[in-house]
């Protein structure tokens, strides 16, 4: 099924640690979709079982700015955000995860294309564990301000890894 909102999407799950704060499976391909305004998620998890965000099919489509929060417990199998499908926004975009305990998963995986259509727009990958960005990233021209693409894994370690995609700018 797909979600579509003329200004805004919040959406907030939080899980006692028995199974995924906010989960689209795969398989279970849906879009969300903003037409006037910006798509919050967060999704916060007390288990080191299941991730915190894990949209695995289907897509974000915002006519404004994509915020994606994950905080996980962290030391299991799960990565504690991860997106599969594809991106797009006409405004900044944030993938943040935070995980706490024993961290040796990914704090964030996101495999599908992202596509920012706004000049100036930023996109910012946070975690304090591996980042694995590797879709192909599009941004739009900038004919206004400078746009900045962020990979910060500063609160890692020195050996948290980070995976990008391919870039590719409108000219």
């Amino acid at each position: 099924s797909n979600l579509t909102a003329g200004s805004f999407v919040n959406i907030n799950g939080v899980s006692d640690g028995t199974g995924y704060a906010v989960i689209n499976p795969s398989g279970s391909t849906m879009t969300i979709k903003s037409l006037g305004g910006p798509i919050n998620i967060t999704g916060s998890n007390g288990s080191s079982g299941y991730a915190s965000v894990n949209l695995l099919s289907g897509s974000l489509n915002s006519a404004s700015d994509i915020t994606v929060l994950a905080n996980g417990f962290g030391g299991g199998p799960q990565r504690s955000l991860a997106i599969w499908g594809t991106i797009s926004a006409n405004g900044n975009m944030l993938f943040q995860s935070s995980q706490t305990g024993p961290t040796s998963t990914t704090g964030i995986d996101i495999t599908g294309a992202i596509t920012q259509n706004a000049s100036g727009g930023n996109i910012s990958f946070i975690a304090n564990n591996a980042i694995n960005q590797t879709g192909t990233i599009t941004v739009a021209a900038n004919t206004s301000a400078a746009s900045s693409i962020t990979y910060d894994a500063t609160t890692g370690t020195n050996a948290t890894p980070v995976t990008t995609g391919a870039y590719r700018d409108w000219e």
